[in-house]
C-alpha cells in the first residue's frame, strides 16, 4: 500500500528444499546458497493474511553472475474488508481488517458495507464501483490514478474486500489505507458517528499494519428518525435517546424551542405521506421514520359574543395549502365535536385550512371560514348568532310538544323561550307582550311564532374572534324577562327574571325553557280599610291560590304593615272562609280586617273561669257592604270559653250582638231555663281589643244515695244544679249543711229547705264566695253533720277526678258531684281518757287507729298500745297490721321501759357487750342489742316472757324466767352469752391451670395451688355453703380453767361449746372459757396439716387485747392449712409424701431428693406416668412420680465398611431419641440399668433387627457404644429408553442393540420405578478378617443383602474400602453379561480413597452391561453366547463363531440353523435372543440339537436359567469358606 516493510511474511523456496522462512524486522528474507548464473530463474511462494487468497507466487531471474547478492523487491495487493455488525439497541458497528477471502475475524451475521470512501484530497470514492457499476471514480485506482489495471473479481462473501493493487501505489506517499478510515456509510434511517480513537493521523506509517492486528472499529451507525417543525425546520434525532413519541416531543421542545415555556405540550404525528395520524405518547418510533410537529388548534363555539358555550357542535378541518403555500392534494380532513364547555381540540400540520362548523343553531346548519396555522397553538372562536324565539302553548307541558289542546276556559297557557326554530312545536301560538333585555332595552314580541328575536347586533354567521372580549359580551344578564298580556288571564312568570347564569343559557340551547303561565284569575274586593282601600279591586291567579289561607297570605304580604295574616277575613257569599276552604276560579272574594273580642265568664264561689260557655255574634249588615238581608242568616263568629272562662273571637270591624249559653247560667237573672243569656251589643274596632265580664250565681240541690263501695251502711252526700241530675233512688239529705261565710259558718237545716222528697234546694247567700280567684273553692268546705244519735261520721270528699276543674261549681256542669260520705265508726275506750268514735274507712287497721288515738290523747304513739277491750288475749298487744271491724270495741293501754344487757364473758372478768342479740317479749320480737349489748324496749306493764336469740345461744336461743315490768320504774335484765365455736374447712376454687393458661396465666407461669383452709367461726351464718367437715380433734380451756375436748365431724362443720353462760348466775364471779387456748389437730387423705404458728387467736389477743370471741363473730379466722401432697417413689420401693406448696416444680423435688439419695442433682430424672418431666414442669396435687438416677450414654454410628460417621436416628428401648451429628455421635442421659439400642437410617434401614443389649452404669463416666451401620446393597438392571414413535428396523436395515445397564445402589429411594430384578449373585471378601461372602440375587424382585462388616468399623489403620471388593455376576435370557473391569467401586477406592458406602448413598453406580446376544449350541457340546453389538450381520457373526471354535476351513464351513425350525440362517442380520445350532466340518446338527435338549432339561431341573450358561468366565471359582448371605426380604422392592 505505502511501501513500508512487512515483517512476518512467509517465503517458501520452491526450487530449493521447500523450506519456509519469514521476513525479519526489516522485511527481508535472505536465501543463501551457491552463486547463480545469469538467466537462472527461482520460484517462490509468498504467504501472508493480507494477500488476496492468502498468498502469491513469484519468479526471480538472476541478471548476472558473481558473488554479489541478488535482490527481489516484492509488492503485494492490500486486501481490506469493510462490514457492519448489529449491536444491542439497533446500532450497527462498522469494522475493517486486512485478510484473505474467508477471514476468521468476520463475525456471524455481518452485513456488507454500503457507502463511500473519502480520500485525503476530498474526493469521494464509491465502494460499490469495485463490484460492478458505480458512476464515480474507482477507489482501486489508488493515488497514482492508473486506469489500466484490470478490475477485481467480485467476492462471493458477505463482505466485499477493497483491493489496493501494488502496481498503483507509489512508495513514500501517504498510506492509501487512510481512505478506509474515512469511510462514510450511507444507510437509510441511520446516522454515522466515527470513532474518535480512529483518525488518519493516528494510524502510523502504514495503515495495513494496523489492520493486520485484528478487526478495527471505525465508528457506529445509530438509528435515527426525522422530525419536521411547524416552520419547516428538520432534525434527525437518535432513536436510542428518544424511543417513544413522548420522549421525542420533549426532545423537540428542547431542540426547536430553546427551553422556553410553551402554551401547550408538543404533539407529533405521522407525515402526510404516511397518513398524518396523531401519535400517542407511548407509541414506539421506528428507525428512519419521519414525524412532524402538529399545531394544536383549540376551537370554541359561543352563543353570540358571550361566555355561553355551545356543546355538540361538529368542527371539520380540511387542508387547502401546505407549508410552502402550494395547493394541497391531500383529501384528508380532521373532525371533532365540542364538549360540554363548547370546546374541541384538533391537531394538524401548519398550513391553510378551511374550518367548517355544523350545528342546528346556525341558520343554514353550518358555516365555514379560512384559517392559517403557523404556530404550535391556535385559539379559534366561532360565534353563533344570538337569537331567541317566544311562543305559547295552550297545554302547560313541553314533554309532548306535538300534542296540546285542553279546555280554553280553564286551561293556563304556557309561554316558552327557545334558541332554535327546530324546538318550536307545530301547535305553538304567538303571544303579545314585551321581551326585556335590560335597562331601556325592550323588544315587542313578534306576531309570528317562528320569527327570531336578535338579542345582540345581528352578526354574520361564523363570525370569528381571536379573543373573547370582542363585541357585546353582556350575556348572560340578570334582567332578561318576558311580559305577556292576554284577555281574561293574569300573567304569572315562573320567576321575575330568567336566564341569569350560563347554565340556564346552556339549558335553553338544548331545549325550550318555560317563562310563565297565563292563568285564570280570582277577584278581590276590600272593605273596612278606609275610603281608598274600600274601592280597591285586584286579581290573582286562581291556580296559585287554591285556598283562603293562600289568598290571605298573599294579601298580607302585599299590604305589609297595614294588614297581618291573622287580621285578614275572607268572605264568599256572606260566609267567612276557613284557611283550608277552597277558592273557586273566577269567584269574587270580600276581604275585611278582623279585630279581637274577649269574653270573661266566672263563678260566684271561687271566681274561677267557667269553661264551655257558648259565645255567638250576629251582624245587621252584609259582608259585601250592603244592608242586611233576611236571606242572609249565616253566623260567622262563635266561640267557647276555655278552662279560664275566657273566649277570644276575631270578628270583622263593626257592631255585633252577643249571646252566652251554659247550664250553670240558669241561675242568673234574665237567663232561660236552658242557660241562654243575652248580653246586648258590642262594637269591634280594628286593632283595639274589647272585653265583656259575666258572673254566674249558685243554686244547689242536696241529696244522698247508698254507698256502693266502702263500709256497709255508708251514705254518699251529693250536690247538683239541675233537678234533672237527681237520680230516682236519691233520698233527701237530713241534718245540717254548714256553709262557710267570712270566718265562720252559716248552718242551713236541710229538713226545712225547699225541694221535694228526693233533694233539698238551697240558695247560697250572696255573701258566699271569694273576692278574687286563687284560693281553694269554698264549695269544697261544705259539711253535713248527721242527726244526733245516728252512728255515722262525716268524711269529706278529698278525691277529684284527674283533669277535673278545681272549682266544684264548674264540675257540676257534667252532673251531680260528691260532697262527702257518712261512714260507720268504731269505738275506742282509753284508760283514763275519753271514748272515741272513729270511722272504719280511715282507721281500718290498728296502726292507723293508734295514730288517731295518740293524736286525740296528745301522747306519742310509742306510749300507747291497742288491745282488745275484753276476752281471751286482752293482754296481748295488737299489731299495727291487724284490721278493724265496724262497731268493734277496743282499749288503749300504756307501755313501760325494759333494758336488756347481754355481755360476752372474758377470762379477765372485763365482760364486753354483745351486739345483734334479738329480744322477744311474749313471743313478739321487739328489738336488738346495740354495739354495747344493750336493748332498750317499751313493753306493757306486768309479767312478761323474754327470749334471747343469737348464734352464741344456739339455734333455739335462751329463754329467761318471767320478768315483771312496772310503769314508771327502771326495769333491767343482765345476761352472759355462751362461747360457741364452729370448726370447718373450705376447699380452694378449681384451678384451670392444668389444662393450659386459660385462666389468664402467662406461658411458663406457675399454676396457683391453693391449700384447704381450716377455719374457726363464731356464727353459723359466716360458714359458706361449700364448707366441709374434718377428721381430728379440737380442745381448749373452758369454765374454771378446765380443758374441754371434742372430736371433729367429717360430715359437717363441728359445733364446739367452750363455755356456757347459762351456768353462771347473775352477779356470780367465775373464770370463763379462754378462746385463745383453742387448739385444732386436722387430718385428711392426700393432704398435710400445717397449723399456724403462733396461733392467730393468741397472737391477735396479745397484740390488740379485748374480746377475741367478738372478733370471731365479725369474721372467721384461719387456724391452719391442709396442703395438697404428691407421692414420690424412689430406690427399691420407698415412698415419700411431699407438699405441692413447698415443691412447686420438678427442680424443687430433685433438690429435696438430693439429700435423700446422696446423688448429684443433674443425675436425677423425674418420671410421671412413664414420661420424663423437665425441671420447669409444675407439680400437681395427687401426682405419683418416680425418681431415677441417670448416666451419660454416647452412641457412635459408623459405616460398617470403613468406620466413617453416619447421620442416623438412634432408637433406645424402641423409642426414637435423636439424630447423630456430623461426627456420627449422639450423647444423652439414660437411666441406669439394661437397655436395648438400635439405629435407623433413611437408606440402610433399621439395624440390627434385634436391638443390641447394653448396660448403663453410673460413676460419672460416659458409657460409649459403637453401632456399625452394615452396608445394604441393591443390584438391579435398567433397559434402554425406547422412543414411542420409533419404527422397528426393516429386514434390510441393521438393528440397534443397545445394552441394559446393571446397577448397584445403597439408597432404595434412588432406584427408578422401571428397575428390573436379575438372576445371579454378588461376591465380596472382607480384607480385615478374610471372610468371603456370597449373596444370590432374587429373580422376581429387587431384594437387598447386607455385608456383615461389624469388625471392620473398629479398625483404626487406613485401608481400602471393603466395598471395592464387591463383584457382581448376573444374566438374563438373550443377553451376555459384560462387567466393568475394574469395577467402579474398586477404581474410585484406589484413586480417591474414602468410604464407598457414603458415595453409594449419594448415587448408584453402574457395574456393567447386559448386551443383547444370540446363543449357539455346538455339536461338540459347547455353548457360545455371542454379543450382537459388534457382529450382528451374518458374515461377521460366522467369522466370530469360526474364530471361537478354531475352525481352520473358515466361516463358510460352518452349518448354522435356527434351533426352532432347523431352517438355515440366511437373513442379513442375526436377531436378538436367537437360539442357533452349529456343526463344524465332520459334525452333525442332530447331535447339536440333542445337546440343546439335554441342556434345557438340566436347566428345568435346577428350577431356572443357568447364569453360567452365558459363556462368560467367573474369576472366582474357589467356593471353599464362602458364607452365603441371606436376602433382606422385608426391604424388597417389588418390580416386575
Amino acid at each position: 500500500c505505502c511501501g513500508c516493510v512487512v515483517a512476518g511474511v512467509h517465503v517458501v523456496d520452491k526450487d530449493g528444499d521447500g523450506s519456509t522462512a519469514s521476513t525479519d524486522a526489516n522485511g527481508v528474507y535472505v536465501r543463501r546458497g551457491s552463486a547463480g548464473k545469469a538467466g537462472q530463474q527461482l520460484s517462490f511462494r509468498i504467504l501472508h493474511s493480507a494477500l488476496k487468497g492468502g498468498g502469491a507466487d513469484f519468479t526471480a531471474c538472476f541478471r548476472s553472475e558473481g558473488p554479489s547478492p541478488a535482490e527481489l523487491p516484492l509488492f503485494f495487493d492490500a486486501c481490506v474488508h469493510l462490514f457492519t455488525v448489529e449491536e444491542e439497541g439497533g446500532q450497527k458497528m462498522l469494522q475493517a481488517f486486512a485478510g484473505g477471502p474467508d477471514p476468521l475475524p468476520i463475525p456471524i451475521g455481518a452485513r456488507p458495507f454500503n457507502g463511500c470512501l473519502v480520500g485525503d484530497d476530498g474526493r469521494e470514492y464509491d465502494f460499490a464501483d469495485q463490484h460492478g457499476g458505480g458512476d464515480k471514480r474507482n477507489a482501486s485506482q489508488g493515488e497514482n490514478g492508473d486506469e489500466n489495471a484490470e478490475p477485481e473479481e467480485p467476492q462471493a462473501l458477505v463482505t466485499r474486500p477493497l483491493v489496493l493493487p501494488a502496481s498503483r501505489l507509489r512508495p513514500g506517499t501517504r498510506c492509501p489505507v487512510s481512505v478506509v478510515l474515512q469511510a462514510q456509510p450511507q444507510e437509510p434511517g441511520f446516522a454515522w458517528f466515527p470513532s474518535p480513537q480512529v483518525s488518519s493521523e493516528g494510524i502510523g506509517p502504514c495503515g495495513l499494519q494496523l489492520l493486520l492486528n485484528g478487526a478495527l472499529t471505525l465508528g457506529r451507525l445509530r438509528p435515527v428518525f426525522t422530525v419536521v417543525h411547524v416552520d419547516g425546520r428538520r432534525a434527525s434525532l437518535p432513536l436510542d435517546e428518544c424511543p417513544t413519541v413522548s420522549d421525542a416531543a420533549r426532545r423537540v421542545a428542547a431542540e426547536f424551542c430553546g427551553g422556553i415555556d410553551l402554551p401547550a405540550e408538543i404533539v407529533l404525528g405521522q407525515s402526510e405521506e404516511d397518513g398524518g395520524k396523531v401519535l400517542a405518547g407511548d407509541e414506539v418510533i421506528s428507525p428512519g421514520m419521519t414525524l412532524q410537529v402538529l399545531c394544536r388548534m383549540c376551537v370554541r363555539v359561543t352563543f353570540g359574543r358571550s361566555s355561553v358555550q355551545i356543546p355538540e357542535a361538529e368542527v371539520q378541518l380540511a387542508r387547502t395549502k401546505d407549508r410552502s403555500g402550494s395547493a394541497s392534494s391531500s383529501q384528508q380532513s380532521r373532525l371533532a365535536v365540542t364538549d360540554g364547555d363548547g370546546t374541541c381540540v384538533l391537531h394538524a400540520p401548519s398550513g391553510t385550512y378551511t374550518l367548517v362548523t355544523s350545528h342546528h343553531l346556525l341558520q343554514e346548519g353550518q358555516c365555514s371560514m379560512k384559517v392559517e396555522l403557523s404556530g404550535i397553538t391556535a385559539d379559534i372562536i366561532v360565534v353563533v348568532p344570538a337569537v331567541v324565539y317566544v311562543f305559547m302553548l295552550l297545554d302547560d307541558g313541553i314533554g309532548d310538544l306535538d300534542g296540546g289542546g285542553g279546555d280554553s276556559k280553564t286551561a293556563s297557557p304556557s309561554v316558552w323561550v327557545c334558541a332554535a326554530a327546530q324546538h318550536i312545536p307545530n301547535e305553538a301560538l304567538p303571544v303579545p307582550g314585551l321581551l326585556h333585555l335590560g335597562p331601556g332595552r325592550s323588544k315587542a314580541l313578534p306576531s309570528s311564532r317562528a320569527r327570531p328575536i336578535f338579542i345582540q347586533n345581528e352578526p354574520e354567521e361564523g363570525d370569528i374572534s381571536g379573543h373573547q372580549g370582542a363585541g357585546q359580551t353582556w350575556l348572560p344578564t340578570s334582567e332578561f324577562a318576558v311580559e305577556c298580556v292576554a284577555e281574561d288571564r293574569v300573567w304569572q312568570p315562573d320567576s321575575p327574571t330568567m336566564l341569569s347564569d350560563s347554565q340556564d343559557w346552556q339549558t335553553m340551547l338544548q331545549t325550550p325553557l318555560r317563562a310563565g303561565l297565563l292563568k285564570v284569575p280570582i277577584t278581590i274586593r276590600f272593605h273596612g280599610f278606609g275610603d281608598s282601600a274600600s274601592e280597591m279591586v285586584r286579581a290573582l291567579p286562581a291556580e296559585e291560590y287554591p285556598s283562603a289561607w293562600d289568598v290571605a297570605a298573599k294579601l298580607a304580604g302585599d299590604l305589609g304593615d297595614r294588614l297581618e295574616l291573622e287580621e285578614c277575613g275572607i268572605f264568599l257569599e256572606e260566609r267567612i272562609l276557613a284557611g283550608q276552604d277552597e277558592v273557586r276560579a273566577r269567584c269574587t272574594l270580600d276581604v275585611w280586617p278582623l279585630a279581637p273580642l274577649n269574653f270573661n265568664v266566672r263563678t260566684q264561689c271561687c271566681k274561677s273561669g267557667l269553661s264551655g260557655v257558648a259565645v255567638c255574634l250576629t251582624e245587621n249588615y252584609c259582608m259585601s257592604g250592603g244592608p242586611h238581608k233576611a236571606s242572609h242568616s249565616q253566623t260567622n263568629y262563635s266561640g267557647t270559653t276555655d278552662e279560664h272562662g275566657m273566649c277570644h273571637v276575631m270578628a270583622n270591624v263593626g257592631e255585633h250582638q252577643v249571646q252566652l249559653t251554659h247550664p250553670l247560667l240558669a241561675g242568673c237573672g234574665g237567663a232561660s231555663d236552658d242557660g241562654a243569656l243575652s248580653c246586648g251589643g258590642v262594637n269591634c274596632t280594628f286593632r283595639a281589643a274589647s272585653e265583656m265580664k259575666v258572673v254566674a250565681t249558685i243554686k244547689l240541690f242536696v241529696f244522698t244515695t247508698p254507698a256502693i263501695s266502702g263500709p256497709e251502711g255508708s251514705k254518699i252526700v251529693w250536690v247538683c244544679v239541675r233537678m234533672g241530675d237527681v237520680p230516682r233512688d236519691a233520698r233527701r239529705a237530713s241534718g245540717t249543711l254548714e256553709v262557710p261565710v267570712g270566718r265562720g259558718f252559716e248552718c242551713i237545716d236541710l229538713g226545712r229547705a225547699a225541694g221535694g222528697s228526693a233533694a233539698a234546694l238551697v240558695d247560697l247567700p250572696p255573701s258566699f264566695g271569694l273576692d278574687a280567684a286563687g284560693a281553694a273553692c269554698p264549695l269544697d268546705q261544705l259539711t253535713v253533720q248527721a242527726q244526733e244519735g245516728e252512728p255515722l261520721a262525716w268524711c269529706a270528699n278529698d278525691a277529684t277526678q284527674p283533669g277535673a276543674s278545681n272549682c266544684l261549681f264548674s264540675r257540676l256542669t257534667t252532673g251531680a258531684a260528691v260532697l262527702g260520705v257518712l261512714k260507720p265508726a268504731v269505738f275506742v275506750l282509753c284508760d283514763g281518757g275519753p271514748s272515741l268514735r272513729l270511722d272504719t274507712d280511715s282507721c281500718n287497721s290498728v296502726g292507723k287507729l293508734l295514730a288517731r288515738v295518740a293524736a286525740v290523747l296528745g301522747r306519742s304513739e310509742g306510749e300507747i298500745a291497742i288491745y282488745p277491750s275484753s276476752g281471751a288475749g286482752s293482754r296481748r298487744c295488737l299489731s299495727d297490721s291487724e284490721n278493724l271491724v265496724a262497731g268493734q270495741q277496743l282499749a288503749a293501754g300504756f307501755l313501760a321501759p325494759l333494758v336488756v344487757q347481754v355481755s360476752v364473758p372474758e377470762i379477765s372478768g372485763q365482760h364486753e357487750g354483745l351486739a345483734g342479740v334479738s329480744v322477744e317479749v311474749d313471743d313478739e320480737r321487739l328489738g336488738t342489742t346495740d354495739e354495747h349489748g344493750r336493748a332498750e324496749l317499751s313493753v306493757r306493764a306486768g309479767a312478761r316472757r323474754v327470749r334471747l336469740r343469737h348464734s352464741c345461744f344456739g339455734p333455739d336461743g335462751r329463754e329467761l324466767s318471767e320478768a315483771m315490768v312496772q310503769e314508771g320504774q327502771p326495769n333491767q335484765l343482765e345476761v352472759l352469752s355462751d362461747i360457741r365455736l364452729y370448726i370447718y374447712a373450705s376447699e380452694p376454687e378449681p384451678d384451670d391451670a392444668a389444662d393450659g393458661p386459660a385462666d389468664g396465666r402467662e406461658p411458663g407461669e406457675a399454676p396457683t395451688i391453693e391449700p384447704t383452709l381450716v377455719w374457726v367461726s363464731a356464727s353459723l351464718e359466716q360458714i359458706p355453703e361449700g364448707a366441709v367437715g374434718l377428721d381430728g380433734t379440737v380442745k381448749g380451756l373452758g369454765l374454771a380453767g378446765t380443758e374441754t375436748e371434742a372430736k371433729l365431724r367429717q360430715d359437717r362443720p363441728t359445733e364446739f361449746v367452750l363455755s356456757s353462760g347459762a351456768a353462771v348466775s347473775q352477779g356470780q364471779e367465775i373464770k370463763c372459757g379462754d378462746v385463745t387456748s383453742l387448739c385444732v389437730s386436722a387430718s385428711r387423705t392426700g393432704f398435710k396439716w400445717r397449723p399456724k404458728d403462733p396461733s392467730p387467736l393468741a397472737e391477735r389477743a396479745q397484740e390488740l387485747g379485748g374480746s377475741e370471741y367478738l372478733r370471731l363473730m365479725e369474721c372467721p379466722v384461719v387456724l391452719g392449712f391442709l396442703e395438697p401432697t404428691f407421692r414420690v417413689c424412689y430406690g427399691s420401693g420407698s415412698v415419700l409424701d411431699l407438699s405441692v406448696m413447698s415443691h412447686i416444680t420438678v427442680g424443687d423435688v430433685k433438690a429435696t431428693m438430693v439429700e435423700e439419695l446422696s446423688a448429684a442433682v443433674e443425675s436425677l430424672w423425674v418420671f410421671h406416668e412413664g414420661k420424663r418431666l423437665e425441671d420447669g414442669v409444675f407439680m400437681r396435687p395427687s401426682m405419683d412420680v418416680k425418681i431415677v438416677e441417670v448416666a451419660p450414654l454416647a452412641i457412635r454410628v459408623l459405616s460398617g465398611c470403613c468406620g466413617e460417621p453416619l447421620l442416623a436416628k438412634v432408637l433406645l428401648d424402641g423409642n426414637e431419641v435423636g439424630m447423630t451429628n456430623a461426627s456420627g455421635e449422639l450423647q444423652w442421659d439414660v437411666p441406669l440399668g439394661s437397655h436395648k439400642v438400635a439405629i435407623k437410617h433413611h437408606a440402610l434401614g433399621t439395624y440390627p433387627r434385634e436391638p443390641k443389649e447394653i448396660v448403663v452404669s453410673g460413676g460419672g463416666q460416659v458409657n460409649e457404644v459403637i453401632m456399625p451401620a452394615l452396608p445394604r446393597l441393591y443390584v438391579y438392571a435398567t433397559d434402554p429408553d425406547v422412543e414411542e414413535a420409533e419404527a422397528p428396523p426393516g429386514e434390510d436395515e441393521e438393528p440397534l442393540f443397545d445394552p441394559s445397564c446393571v446397577w448397584v445402589a445403597a439408597d432404595p429411594e434412588q432406584i427408578p420405578d422401571d428397575a428390573l430384578p436379575l438372576q445371579g449373585h454378588a461376591r465380596c471378601a472382607c480384607p480385615t478378617s478374610g471372610r468371603k461372602f456370597r449373596a444370590e440375587l432374587h429373580a422376581s424382585k429387587v431384594v437387598p443383602f447386607r455385608l456383615p462388616f461389624d469388625e471392620v468399623a473398629q479398625a483404626t489403620t487406613p485401608r481400602v474400602c471393603p466395598l471395592a471388593a464387591v463383584r457382581v455376576r448376573c444374566g438374563r435370557r438373550g443377553f451376555k453379561w459384560a462387567p466393568k473391569d475394574p469395577t467402579p467401586l474398586q477404581a474410585r477406592a484406589e484413586d480417591l480413597g474414602g468410604c464407598e458406602l457414603l458415595r453409594l448413598l449419594e448415587c448408584p453406580t453402574a457395574f456393567g452391561f447386559l448386551k443383547q446376544a444370540a446363543t449357539v449350541q455346538c455339536a461338540s457340546g459347547e455353548r457360545i453366547v455371542v454379543a450382537l453389538d459388534g457382529c450382528s450381520d451374518l458374515p461377521s457373526f460366522r467369522a466370530h463363531l469360526a474364530e471361537a471354535l478354531g475352525v481352520e476351513e473358515g466361516a463358510a464351513a460352518l452349518e448354522l440353523v435356527d434351533a426352532a425350525g432347523l431352517a438355515p440362517v440366511t437373513g442379513p442380520y442375526i436377531r436378538s435372543s436367537a437360539d442357533l445350532l452349529c456343526a463344524c466340518p465332520g459334525e452333525s446338527l442332530a447331535v447339536a440339537k440333542e445337546k440343546l435338549q439335554q441342556w434345557r432339561k438340566s436347566v428345568e431341573a435346577k428350577g431356572g436359567w443357568d447364569v453360567q450358561g452365558d459363556g462368560s468366565a467367573d474369576s472366582e471359582t474357589d467356593e471353599s469358606g464362602t458364607e452365603q448371605l441371606p436376602l433382606d426380604e422385608e426391604s424388597a422392592l417389588v418390580k416386575s
